[in-house]
């Protein structure tokens, strides 16, 4: 009699747990065919003065995340510090940018209601202005693991090869931005941590800053906010110039 009541036991533990088994797994199953395949991932994510921000965009196997955010990559156009009349310009390079951004013509509401950002690298070297040269110039340049700050505006300039803007949701005063570029932060730099080559001349670059300034657009241009604790994965399109070389 206990034989048979133990092995009855044994029987509905063992359906029990077999079922159990089969729902979990039914669940985790559900749970992975419920989730998309996730491709890209473009991310701005840090603190200002002390406020957690994160601007992202994420791809998806078959569409988008359906926020109004857009990637703008590539690069500027040429610049030449020697631009003699009639003659060949020479000491020229490029900048190359990426920013997660909204377009105001396709999402006017959104646009005031969002943090942006744009990211800038370079000098590139292009004074061959031969577009090999130039990809072999950025893929050197990418090898650096530490990058500094430039500025670009006020009586000094520095010639760094990184810089950042931070654009606040627009209410009020659409010319307010912070910027790293409108004044000195000599003494911070940016560290690339990853480079992925793709497709098409394509360059995922992951890094970090862990301090910085970022000034306001104002007459006072000491005043700034802090930014700390900065991650970044960003793409660029290194033939964005190439329409500027092959005709010559």
């Amino acid at each position: 009699m206990n034989f048979k009541f133990r092995l009855t036991i044994l029987i509905l533990l063992t359906f029990i747990s077999i079922l159990s088994c089969s729902e979990n797994n039914s669940s985790d199953n559900d749970k992975t065919a419920s989730e998309p395949e996730l491709t890209e991932h473009y991310y701005f994510e840090g603190n200002l003065d002390n406020e957690p921000f994160l601007i992202e965009k994420k791809y998806y196997k078959d569409y988008s995340d359906g926020k109004p955010f857009s990637l703008d990559y590539g690069g500027t156009l040429i610049n030449c510090s020697n631009e003699p009349n009639g003659s060949i310009h020479t000491d020229c390079y490029t900048i190359y940018s990426c920013g997660i951004l909204i377009s105001k013509s396709l999402y006017p509401d959104e646009a005031k209601k969002h943090n942006t950002g744009k990211m800038y690298f370079g000098r590139i070297d292009v004074d061959k202005r031969v577009f090999d040269n130039e990809l072999e110039e950025l893929e050197n340049f990418l090898k650096n693991e530490n990058l500094s700050f430039r500025r670009d505006f006020g009586s000094i300039k520095h010639e760094g090869f990184f810089a950042f803007d931070f654009f606040p949701p627009d209410h009020q005063n659409k010319n307010l931005y912070y910027s790293s570029r409108l004044n000195n932060n000599e003494e911070y730099s940016a560290k690339i941590t990853s480079v992925e080559k793709g497709d098409g001349y394509f360059y995922i670059i992951e890094g970090y800053v862990e301090e910085c300034k970022l000034y306001q657009t104002k007459d006072d241009d000491q005043a700034y906010k802090l930014l700390t604790d900065f991650k970044f994965r960003v793409k660029i399109k290194a033939d964005f110039n190439y329409n500027n070389y092959k005709d010559n």
